[in-house]
């Protein structure tokens, strides 16, 4: 199996589908490299593995995605009888650019999406508001992570699991 990379201080760290046992597996076998027990570790760790898996993605309907993709449809569609966009090229330029950017980052999506680092601290509270996720993170402290002394910080601390883990890294 091959992992997407991640960039930055934490390059290194390989991405996995955390609602699979085997891709766990997998991980743990790398960083231990003995693949019977990593097996081992996992199941002894998370015994209920796929009862959790199933919960947290109880609420993750295709419905949901098909009204999404519809109210972006209907979103663009709104673009085009703005007056204001058709009127500003600046304005334009930087919309039609972020579009592009947008409809490729899309158009490549099979197992993988990336957004930009800034939009961490929301994706991680929608997963845990949504979905009810428990979540082990990996903190970056005194370096991108500006957020937690914010509004924005509390949130995501509000909105965490009991079970989840902020694993600090300095």
């Amino acid at each position: 199996m091959q992992f997407n990379k991640l960039g930055g201080p934490i390059a290194d760290v390989p991405l996995i589908d955390g609602t699979k046992k085997e891709q766990l597996v997998e991980l743990v076998s790398e960083i231990i490299d003995d693949s019977q027990k990593a097996k081992a570790w996992v199941d002894r760790t998370f015994p209920d593995f796929e009862l959790v898996s199933k919960s947290v993605l109880k609420n993750a309907d295709k419905d949901d995605l098909n009204q999404d993709i519809s109210l972006v449809k209907e979103a663009a569609e709104g673009l085009k009888e703005n007056q204001y966009i058709r009127d500003n090229k600046c304005f334009r330029e930087i919309l039609i650019k972020s579009l592009s950017e947008i409809s490729g980052q899309l158009k490549d999506t099979q197992t993988s999406y990336s957004s930009p680092a800034a939009l961490y601290p929301h994706h991680l509270i929608s997963l845990q508001k949504e979905l009810n996720v428990r979540v082990k993170a990996l903190a970056l402290i005194d370096h991108e992570e500006h957020f937690w002394p914010e509004e924005t910080g509390r949130t995501i601390g509000d909105s965490a699991q009991e079970e989840s883990i902020r694993v600090e890294w300095h």
